[in-house]
């Protein structure tokens, strides 16, 4: 079903076992200023482009789908609190591995290729493709999924593909609205709604800035106390 969203539904369907998971209530964040705290041990472990390559670790991993243009470095940088972690581009598409970072020593984030690319080829297209497609259906240790999207972009059939495959296999989705910054509080409360709307009242949004690192810290609260330390 993923599939679809790196090579346009070229007929590849997961056949994944059920997990144990439940979607939370309901429930949106608003943008804060409050401090956001440094993480202090931060590692960058390793990329891969295949199941081979994976770190052998035992920690809890949070997966990181995004569309190419919306800003999934740049929060990556924001989430560590680092400058150039991940590598930030003007050029959409540049993430081309699976590159898995440890926060803290208490789980991995994998930052997966961006999705919805027009200036690559067909063949690093399906390449993207089974490299998640490949990730997802080996991590028995992937405990929740982070959706990136800049909040002015309306929900569209990729985003759902995603939303889709976590209520399936009961995996928990968040979506965080990056870019909220460029809207004011009310235009924020409009465009949720819309957003809602579009998608389904079981997620959960938060709005964010990866840019000013604004909404950050409450979103690495929010994994460590659902998924991770649950």
């Amino acid at each position: 079903m993923l599939a679809g969203i790196y090579a346009h539904l070229r007929g590849f369907f997961f056949n994944f076992g059920k997990r144990s998971f439940e979607f939370s209530t309901d429930r949106v964040c608003n943008v804060s200023k409050g401090t956001f705290k440094i993480m202090s041990k931060v590692e960058f472990i390793l990329s891969a482009t295949n199941k081979d390559h994976y770190p052998k670790t035992s920690l809890p991993e949070v997966a990181l789908f995004g569309r190419s243009n919306s800003g999934k470095s740049s929060f990556v940088n924001a989430f560590f609190n680092r400058k150039k972690l991940a590598f930030v581009s003007n050029t959409p598409g540049k993430t081309q591995s699976i590159n898995f970072f440890k926060a803290e020593d208490k789980y991995v984030l994998v930052d997966l290729p961006g999705y919805g690319f027009a200036q690559v080829s067909k063949k690093l297209i399906r390449n993207w493709s089974q490299m998640v497609e490949e990730y997802i259906a080996e991590r028995e240790s992937l405990v929740g999924a982070l959706l990136i999207m800049d909040i002015r972009r309306d929900w569209s059939v990729d985003e759902n593909l995603i939303f889709n495959w976590c209520v399936e296999n009961g995996m928990p989705l968040v979506v965080l609205l990056n870019k909220s910054d460029k809207l004011s509080r009310s235009q924020q409360e409009r465009r949720v709604e819309v957003l809602k709307a579009q998608s389904s009242p079981e997620i959960i949004f938060f709005r964010i800035s990866a840019l000013k690192r604004m909404g950050v810290q409450e979103v690495k609260e929010f994994i460590f106390k659902e998924w991770i330390n649950a």
